[in-house]
């Protein structure tokens, strides 16, 4: 089997270039990935394919500081940068450059991968957490609901307690029942308030894109 292609054979994109940003080999990966066929890509400028415009002139820049001095902040590193496809559309890619030294002029070998699949398993996995935690709030405010009913029907007997002992009981145990209704309203009051968190304050608080929610 010849390099071509075992490079052909690789999942991820493989691309080549000299010392001038000129690709020199674009394996069978990164034209399905990037939208240009081999013969496209071979003997044009990288820049001009892949890098969103925006970034052309820094690309430019580095590259050339690179040959000037053997040094690059992105050589044998693994970073997720930006790329842009044949139709204009840009898509997050990890990425690792190599350069090797091939007489005056060094070459750069760079391996690519399509991280899009892997952002949109992770946007949905959010999505899911997201609407646990929703649902967990919906849950939440029907049992305080439920608790909330209980009390006020506890704080309702309490008055008619309250009510019919008035002259008949020691004065002492006639200042338990108010404390008791007191207490009783009290916690009603407090799960009042727990019970009007809106699913909006809960999205916000997490952090959640609820719709309507301050951008």
């Amino acid at each position: 089997m010849d390099d071509g292609a075992v490079l052909d054979s690789v999942l991820d994109c493989i691309i080549t270039m000299d010392a001038n940003g000129i690709v020199l080999e674009f394996n069978a990966a990164a034209a399905r990935t990037f939208g240009y066929t081999k013969a496209e890509a071979i003997g044009r400028v990288l820049a001009d394919l892949i890098i969103p415009p925006p970034l052309r002139a820094s690309h430019a820049a580095g590259l050339a500081h690179c040959v000037a001095t053997g040094e690059g902040p992105l050589l044998g590193k693994l970073i997720e940068v930006t790329a842009v496809r044949s139709d204009g559309s840009e898509i997050p890619v990890e990425l690792a450059i190599t350069a090797i030294q091939t007489g005056k002029t060094p070459i750069f070998t760079g391996v690519l991968r399509d991280l899009t699949a892997r952002r949109e398993a992770e946007a949905e996995l959010k999505r899911l957490n997201d609407e646990i935690q929703l649902q967990r709030l919906r849950i939440f405010k029907a049992t305080m609901r439920t608790v909330q009913q209980i009390v006020n029907n506890m704080l309702n007997t309490l008055h008619l307690v309250h009510l019919e002992a008035a002259g008949e009981l020691p004065p002492q145990t006639v200042t338990a029942i108010e404390h008791l209704i007191k207490e009783a309203a009290d916690k009603l009051k407090a799960l009042g308030d727990l019970e009007t968190v809106t699913e909006k304050d809960m999205a916000i608080g997490q952090g959640i894109d609820y719709p309507g929610s301050p951008s």
